[in-house]
């Protein structure tokens, strides 16, 4: 609780130098402008609706087909297996079958630790991608946080309210979109 109160204090406090008013002084048709210290990002939304997000997804999206595909036919192998086992068990003597019946459960643990690995996998290379993503994007976001003249660029998700104006997260997935695409050619 005293978490948010800070956080909506910080914030309440940055937006008191967030904009600045026309003088009464100046003729009524000058605009009034409104200069932000402060821009947002939601962080998530710019690798997931960027080129490179997107690819990455797909990838990875690919990859669990094709596993899910593996585990399918793994799944039906090795019922096919065990039935078999089953059906031997009856003609064999109990030192035998115990053997076979060991060498098959190991197996299922092989296949399963091999899958879990797999999963590993996926997720590691999602989190390598945006890392290396948030890395490259880095300069993009403060050229674009430049332009609108923010001298700090906060997560939207630490930010109890702000105005649309100040989230600066289309524009930069667009200049990270021209810039590097979708993020498959080396740096």
């Amino acid at each position: 609780m005293m978490g948010a109160f800070l956080r909506f204090s910080c914030v309440a406090l940055l937006g008191l130098g967030m904009t600045t008013f026309t003088p009464k002084a100046q003729d009524a048709a000058t605009p009034v402008t409104q200069v932000s210290s402060v821009a947002v990002i939601e962080v998530d939304r710019m690798f997931a609706d960027s080129l490179w997000g997107q690819r990455v997804a797909a990838d990875i999206q690919a990859a669990v087909n094709d596993l899910e595909e593996q585990n399918r036919q793994l799944e039906t192998d090795l019922a096919v297996e065990e039935s078999n086992l089953t059906e031997m068990r009856l003609s064999m003597e109990p030192a035998e079958f115990s053997a076979l019946a060991d060498a098959f459960d190991e197996k299922v643990r092989a296949i399963r630790t091999a899958t879990e690995n797999k999963v590993s996998a996926l997720n590691q290379l999602q989190q390598s991608e945006f890392a290396r993503f948030r890395t490259r994007s880095e300069p993009v976001l403060v050229e674009v946080a430049s332009e609108m003249n923010a001298s700090v660029v906060m997560d939207k998700r630490s930010v109890y309210l702000s105005l649309d104006a100040v989230d600066i997260t289309d524009r930069v997935v667009s200049r990270i979109d021209s810039t590097f695409g979708d993020g498959s050619t080396p740096e």
